[in-house]
């Protein structure tokens, strides 16, 4: 079909979509496995980090949250990858994980980490954390987390340039009905 193409329909400039940042740290110990912590808001270990205020970056979101969930101050060193993660029926709208190496903590550093407490009326944040080995991932994390992790842990091992990932997935294996099956994984324990 010739003709002009109609630019932008779909764009509303005056209400933009609302989206969700996040940063997270992949961070390891000396035999090379994996931090996560345990939420008390949902299923599942994740890596230390959350979601990005107003005005505030990825890798500053990142290194703000992994002190909060650890009482560490970790250094950015350089981005693994990026993850997108469609809605979900729960109501956590589209977001963007953009996820950071940590590096490689001390005996010293891990005897140190304390998780946050919660005021008396509340369930304190993060319940657990452990060093994970590489291999064990599936049973702790939700299956789009540990392809994230996993990802993470290659573009950091085989000195890859950061990824762009959808849903813990290379953009390269999507298929057409990515986001039917991404709802559906979500909604998994």
């Amino acid at each position: 079909m010739k003709g002009p193409i109609p630019v932008h329909e779909d764009t509303d400039y005056a209400a933009p979509g609302h989206r969700r940042i996040g940063g997270q740290l992949l961070i390891r110990n000396d035999a090379g496995h994996v931090l996560l912590v345990r939420p008390s808001y949902k299923p599942g270990w994740i890596m230390p980090g959350g979601d990005a205020l107003p005005d505030e970056g990825a890798a500053a979101a990142a290194c703000r949250e992994a002190r909060q969930d650890t009482s560490l101050t970790i250094k950015v060193q350089r981005l693994l990858l990026v993850d997108r993660i469609p809605a979900n029926p729960e109501g956590a709208v589209e977001g963007y994980n953009f996820v950071f190496d940590g590096g490689v903590l001390a005996a010293d550093a891990i005897s140190e980490i304390t998780l946050p407490t919660a005021r008396p009326e509340r369930q304190p944040e993060l319940l657990d954390f452990k060093f994970v080995h590489p291999d064990d991932l599936v049973g702790h994390c939700k299956p789009y987390h540990g392809r994230r992790v996993t990802a993470a842990l290659a573009v950091l091992t085989n000195a890859l340039a950061p990824q762009y990932l959808e849903f813990g997935r290379p953009v390269s294996d999507l298929e057409e009905e990515h986001g039917k099956r991404a709802t559906t994984e979500l909604q998994k324990p």
